[in-house]
C-alpha cells in the first residue's frame, strides 16, 4: 500500500505558483511609481511585498521533498537531468520559438544559444537556473543535515545575506554557495518539526504581518525619496523577505483542508506548478496584445486596482486551463507538470 500523500507540500507548492503570478502581474504597476495613482501604486507594492515569500517557499518545499530521500550521485543526476534540465530546455525552446513567431525567422538565426548558459531565454527562467545548480549541491546539503549542522548553516547564511545588506562596510564575500541553498535546508528541517503551538502560531503570524508591513512601507518611503520605484527589500535573499517565508511555511505546513473539493483544487494547482510557472509570462503578454480577442492590461487600465485583481485571476485562471489541457498528453507532464 502506498503512503498517503502529504497535503501540505501541495498546499504550499500552490501558493507559491500563485504568488509567482502575482509578482510578474503587479511588476508593470510596481516599477511605475510616478506614472499610476498612489493609492493604486500602493495596492500593488503591497501585493508585490506580500508574495516575495512565493520563490522561498519553492525553494524551501524543494528542500523538503529531495533532502527527504536516500538517493545515489547517480539518481540525484538522473533526477536533476529530468526534473529540471528537460523542462529548462523545454521552455527556453518554446521561448525563443515564440520570439521568432514575432520577429522573424532572422531572430532565430542571429539568437546566441550560447548565451543560454548565462542568460534565460525569458526573464523569469532564471529559477529553473537556481533550483538546477541547487540540485547538484543535494550531496553537500545532505552531509550537513546528518551532521546536524542544519541551524548551524542556516545562520550562517543568514547572517551573510544581512551583514551583506546592511551598509557595513567589511569584506564579507561568500558566493561559492548560492544563497538560496539555506531555503532548502531550511524547508527539510522545518517540515520534521512538530506542528506549532497556537501561542507560536500568533508569534509567528504577527512576525510574518510586520515584516511584510515592513517591507511595503520600507519600499515606499525608499521609492518616495528616489522619485522611482526602489525594489531592494524585495530581494528573495533580504533578510525581511528571509524571514517571512520561514514564518509562512512554517504556518501553512500546518494547515489541513478537510474539504475534498479544496484539496483536490490546491493538489492540482499543485500538479500544474511547473507549467503555470513557465507558460504564465506569455499569457500575460497574449492578453496585452490581445491575442484572445480583448486587450488585458494592467497597465492600459492606469494600474487600477480592480484592474490588477483582474488580470492576476485571469492570467493564473487561463495558465491552469492550458497546462491542464497540456498534461493529457502524456509526453508533456515531464515539462508541465
Amino acid at each position: 500500500m502506498e503512503p498517503k500523500r502529504l497535503f501540505w507540500p501541495d498546499l504550499i507548492r500552490a501558493v507559491a505558483i500563485l504568488l509567482v503570478v502575482v509578482i510578474h502581474t503587479s511588476a508593470p504597476v510596481v516599477v511605475s511609481f510616478s506614472e499610476v495613482e498612489l493609492s493604486d501604486w500602493f495596492f500593488a507594492n503591497s501585493l508585490d511585498s506580500l508574495a516575495r515569500v512565493s520563490v522561498p517557499l519553492f525553494f524551501m518545499i524543494s528542500g523538503y521533498l529531495v533532502l527527504n530521500k536516500d538517493l545515489s550521485l547517480y539518481s540525484i543526476i538522473s533526477r536533476a537531468s529530468k526534473r529540471i534540465l528537460i523542462p529548462l530546455l523545454f521552455w527556453s525552446i518554446f521561448y525563443i520559438a515564440y520570439a521568432t513567431s514575432e520577429h522573424g525567422f532572422d531572430y532565430l538565426i542571429s539568437y546566441d544559444f550560447l548565451s543560454l548558459l548565462k542568460n534565460p531565454a525569458q526573464y523569469h527562467l532564471w529559477f529553473l537556473y537556481n533550483i538546477l545548480f541547487l540540485y547538484l549541491l543535494i550531496p553537500l546539503l545532505k552531509a550537513i543535515i546528518e551532521k546536524n549542522l542544519s541551524i548551524y548553516f542556516i545562520s550562517f547564511c543568514f547572517i551573510k545575506e544581512l551583514v551583506a545588506f546592511l551598509p557595513i562596510n567589511i569584506y564579507w564575500d561568500f558566493t561559492p554557495i548560492s544563497s538560496f541553498s539555506a531555503y532548502m535546508v531550511a524547508g527539510y528541517y522545518i517540515g520534521h518539526m512538530k506542528p506549532l503551538t497556537l501561542k507560536f502560531k500568533l508569534i509567528t503570524g504577527f512576525v510574518f504581518l510586520f515584516f511584510f508591513a515592513f517591507t511595503a512601507i520600507k519600499t515606499y518611503y525608499l521609492s518616495v525619496d528616489a522619485d522611482g520605484f526602489i525594489g531592494k527589500y524585495y530581494a528573495y535573499n533580504s533578510p525581511n523577505v528571509m524571514v517571512m517565508s520561514l514564518c509562512l511555511y512554517l504556518l501553512l505546513k500546518d494547515v489541513d483542508i478537510n474539504v475534498n473539493f479544496a484539496r483536490n483544487i490546491i493538489s492540482m494547482v499543485s500538479m500544474c506548478a511547473l507549467g503555470i510557472y513557465g507558460l504564465h509570462v506569455l499569457i500575460i503578454h497574449l492578453f496585452s496584445i490581445g491575442t484572445f480577442g480583448v486587450i488585458s492590461s494592467v497597465m492600459a487600465e492606469g494600474g487600477s486596482i480592480l484592474s490588477l485583481v483582474a488580470n492576476i485571476i485571469l492570467v493564473f485562471t487561463v495558465s491552469l486551463i492550458f497546462i491542464i489541457l497540456a498534461r493529457l498528453v502524456k509526453p508533456l507532464r515531464l515539462v508541465v507538470g
